[in-house]
């Protein structure tokens, strides 16, 4: 197995970082793992893991069971599009507020 180029750029384009990308998709194909597990797919070094799931659990795109090792898994990926799209969606909603306010000043 391994990581698709294409889909690490279609999920950077939605907000992740390369890293963070690459975890989830690792998780995705894996299924529950360590972090020992998702680094060998992943190539994303084995501490750095735990702070990239910190963020990915914090953007609800991954859930941790707190075992002996923490075993990390994925959402859905269409749940994860779902909410990563919304993100995204926020931010447009908000730049366009910012330019009609430039337009309005202008």
């Amino acid at each position: 197995m391994s990581i698709r180029e294409e889909d690490v750029q279609t999920l950077t384009g939605l907000g992740l970082t390369e890293r963070q990308a690459k975890v989830y998709l690792a998780l995705l194909q894996m299924g529950p793992s360590g972090a020992e597990t998702i680094s060998k797919l992943s190539s994303v070094h084995r501490q750095e893991i735990y702070r990239v799931a910190a963020r990915l659990q914090e953007m609800g795109l991954i859930e941790t069971e707190v075992t002996s090792p923490t075993i990390f898994s994925a959402v859905s990926v269409k749940h994860a599009l779902e909410i990563m799209i919304n993100r995204k969606s926020k931010e447009l909603d908000k730049i366009r507020g910012q330019t009609l306010n430039l337009i309005e000043r202008f």
